[in-house]
């Protein structure tokens, strides 16, 4: 668990600043205990920049890639119950796909997978709005990648972490079209 708080402080030592911010605290899927195993932040400046940031840690992550989306609803008030929290939040009503590339191609919710080490998951995604190159660990898009207030804002729904990869809308199949086929949830937690 120390380990996971230095990664969390370092995080915020380095982190720019942004005009809009939004973070919840991760608890396993129905976890008796109710335990955070650690925090989600996403940030930003609307039409220049944005970032999300994970930094997990539990035994039940396994080593690999997880699906990680933002939910439609939140989850149930009072629980860790991530089956409340509805699909991948949709609003434009397209195909599930990854978090890059037009707006047309991807769910708002879409934000590919996260890589586990030894039930560790330490990320840093990078946003610049604009037109450019994949440099540096940016990745640059046409618009903002999310919304952090107005109608279309992913405050106050639900982030989830699954147990499996997501395959980025690529299987072909029914599954992958509206879910990535990244299996059950394995944690979640409502933003704010």
């Amino acid at each position: 668990m120390l380990l996971l708080v230095v990664c969390a402080a370092l995080f915020v030592l380095t982190e720019q600043t942004y005009d809009q911010t939004a973070s919840c605290l991760m608890k396993l899927h129905n976890d008796v205990d109710g335990i955070d195993i650690g925090r989600v932040w996403f940030s930003s400046t609307p039409g220049e920049k944005q970032r999300v940031r994970l930094a997990f840690l539990h035994p039940k992550i396994a080593n690999g890639k997880h699906g990680f989306h933002v939910h439609a609803l939140p989850v149930a008030e009072g629980g860790n119950d991530c089956l409340t929290t509805g699909g991948h939040f949709n609003p434009d009503g397209v195909d599930h796909g990854a978090a890059g590339g037009p707006a047309a191609s991807h769910h708002v919710g879409d934000f590919g997978n996260v890589l586990a080490r030894d039930g560790f998951v330490l990320e840093k995604i990078d946003y610049t709005v604009g037109p450019g190159i994949d440099q540096a660990g940016y990745n640059y898009v046409e618009e903002d990648r999310f919304a952090l207030d107005g109608e279309n804002s992913i405050r106050g729904r639900a982030v989830v972490l699954h147990a499996g990869t997501d395959d980025l809308g690529l299987g072909g199949d029914e599954g992958s079209r509206k879910t990535g086929n990244a299996g059950s949830r394995l944690a979640c937690c409502t933003l704010e």
